[in-house]
């Protein structure tokens, strides 16, 4: 079954922190998609100041989802709305 990463998901798994039940789930899913509303959901977290990153949200989003997506753990699952 595919899976569908929604914004926490995403940042979690950015962050080392996905849980092992939702990492399992995602190792075995033919392929795995990123919400086309998660890029603006982290920029709404950032402007908050809920979430903490170096650079803007944007770059952290385009850098930071392909490098998750390039991973060798995690590649050729990964599917970026963009």
């Amino acid at each position: 079954m595919n899976v569908l990463l929604d914004t926490c998901a995403l940042l979690a798994l950015a962050s080392g922190e996905l849980p092992d039940g939702a990492a399992a789930a995602l190792r075995t899913a033919p392929e795995a998609w990123v919400s086309v509303v998660s890029p603006w959901e982290v920029a709404i977290k950032a402007a908050a100041g809920k979430l903490q990153r170096m650079e803007p949200a944007f770059v952290w989003f385009l850098t930071g989802t392909r490098s998750i997506a390039c991973s060798p753990q995690w590649r050729k699952r990964m599917r970026l709305p963009f």
